[in-house]
């Protein structure tokens, strides 16, 4: 690259008569803006990658002008090593493989000026390190979900039991729904939980809150109010302080007569079909569990006759940005089926709302279908 920099002479009358000046080499200015500017999109780039695999080939990419490689160690053992310079280079992503350098950049490596590809590298190791531990996070918290949320649910003659769990891919936005459904003599207690708050730490607290739940709910039987009471009363002794709180919604069905309970922690309340239509039922809900010591729960009775179900479910069912969710709730039950299954309720509420981006947020559902038959 060249620049002319020069004047126009003129005589004594102030016609132009010739121009005057010099050429100047430009081309290490402009390498090093082209080399700049290129530092600067990758830095960006890299910022939002969450995958290991992709911060290597990205990276991969942006050395290759320069005549080298970066590809991961074997074994993913972290080592860095510039293959053309043989110097250190501190990080997570090994430089080798060199390549054909198109030139006039071959003149930079000849130079042995690699300042750029080991700034790349640099770039490229934390990227590495921070999606590795962002893949490593995803990963334990979908193993951990399998390891605590049920396999199965009761089979009960006479009832149906019908459940969608569905949980987000994104580490950061990895949420605490969690559900249970216990069968307690001639009781069926369904719980729906969400801890507050995302990532890894709300799914190992949803591990101990469901627990927890699980504890009480053995010893106290089926009484709603009482369970949630108690679980209030020791969440942070169990929890720990300063733990995230969690919404709770407990309902007791008394299979042989279908008489229900229900009691809420903070938690939306559940849908409720009756031959004679869809609505949401009216619940007077306590606070969240870990919020305000000593408190009590109401209950609200509600009746499941045949045919009739209950469906309860977590905010990220229904909820979607710049909507408010009671509308949102309204909408999708003026055109759901009374057949409808847990999965067919969810997948219709997000047809119905693709004017609003849903939130990143989970999606559980678990209804209870009384099916005719008596115990």
């Amino acid at each position: 690259w060249g620049e002319l920099h020069g004047a126009v002479l003129a005589d004594p009358s102030g016609d132009p008569v010739t121009v005057r000046g010099v050429g100047v080499d430009v081309t290490d200015r402009e390498l090093g803006r082209r080399r700049a500017d290129r530092l600067n999109d990758l830095t960006g780039r890299l910022a939002n990658v969450t995958s290991a695999s992709e911060v290597v080939e990205m990276a991969d990419r942006a050395v290759r002008a320069f005549g080298v490689g970066i590809a991961v160690a074997p074994g993913g053992d972290p080592v860095a090593a510039a293959a053309l310079a043989r110097e250190p280079i501190p990080g997570g992503v090994l430089v080798a493989r060199p390549h054909p350098a198109p030139e006039p950049l071959a003149r930079v490596l000849r130079d042995g000026d690699l300042d750029h590809e080991s700034t790349i590298v640099a770039l490229a190791a934390v990227a590495y390190a921070r999606a590795f531990s962002f893949e490593t996070e995803v990963a334990t918290s979908a193993a951990l979900r399998r390891a605590i949320l049920p396999d199965e649910v009761p089979e009960i003659d006479g009832w149906e039991i019908d459940v969608h769990h569905e949980a987000v891919d994104d580490s950061e936005r990895i949420g605490g729904d969690f559900y249970d459904a216990l069968r307690i003599g001639d009781d069926l207690v369904v719980v729906l939980g969400d801890v507050v708050g995302h990532g890894l730490e709300a799914t190992h607290q949803m591990s101990t809150v469901r627990g927890m739940l699980r504890t009480v709910t053995s010893s106290l039987g089926a009484d709603p109010a009482g369970i949630l009471a108690q679980c209030n009363e020791i969440f942070e002794r169990v929890c720990g302080r300063g733990a995230p709180f969690a919404t709770v919604l407990l309902a007791a069905i008394h299979l042989p007569t279908g008489r229900g309970r229900v009691a809420s922690a903070g938690h939306v309340a559940p849908i409720l079909r009756r031959v004679s239509g869809i609505e949401r039922l009216t619940i007077r809900p306590g606070p969240p569990l870990g919020v305000v010591p000593q408190t009590t729960y109401p209950i609200t009775d509600v009746a499941i006759d045949d045919g009739d179900w209950i469906a309860v479910f977590t905010d990220g069912v229904f909820e979607r940005r710049a909507e408010i969710i009671d509308d949102t709730i309204d909408r999708v039950l003026a055109q759901l089926d009374p057949s409808a299954s847990a999965s067919e309720i969810v997948g219709l509420a997000e047809i119905t709302s693709l004017h609003a981006r849903p939130t990143d947020d989970d999606r559980a559902m678990v209804l209870v279908r009384r099916c005719g038959s008596s115990l």
